[in-house]
């Protein structure tokens, strides 16, 4: 009997080293962020609360679609010669979160909260330049039509 109980611990210890946790990235789809700025002078002469209304609605939007590892956001102007025109910003969010079962519980979570904090900096960066993009003067007769059809065309 004594036998078989050695042949057994191949099998038993094959199927505890199976069966431990190891982090995977999850396939999660990345968010593919799409924002159109019209700067042409139809918006010109807006009240100073713009950009605060701006940023207020794109505090939840960049906190809802940039959170996952490839997670992507892309901003177009739309004016008079929008087709073919490059992005004003393309970003990618390339970090992956920090895996729990690789690190003991306090330094998984200075890590979650250092990922945390990078992310909430990388949000803050698009907020900044889009902010930034939208207080810039734009000149020339670009600015006198609004192009929807022809930024989508280009892209």
């Amino acid at each position: 009997m004594g036998k078989k109980i050695n042949h057994l611990w191949p099998f038993i210890f094959l199927l505890a080293s199976s069966c431990t946790s190891v982090c995977k990235q999850e396939a999660v789809p990345c968010s593919r962020l799409l924002i159109f700025l019209d700067k042409s002078v139809s918006v010109k002469g807006q009240d100073a609360r713009l950009e605060a209304r701006v940023e207020n609605a794109l505090i939840p939007i960049l906190e809802s679609k940039i959170s996952n590892t490839n997670d992507y956001i892309e901003v177009h102007l739309i004016h008079g010669e929008s087709i073919g025109a490059k992005a004003l910003l393309q970003k990618t969010w390339k970090e992956t979160p920090p895996c729990e079962a690789t690190m003991g519980p306090d330094t998984y979570k200075q890590e979650e909260q250092d990922y945390n904090n990078r992310l909430k900096k990388f949000r803050r960066e698009i907020k900044s330049e889009l902010l930034g993009q939208l207080n810039q003067k734009v000149v020339g007769d670009i600015v006198y039509e609004t192009d929807m059809l022809g930024t989508l065309a280009g892209l």
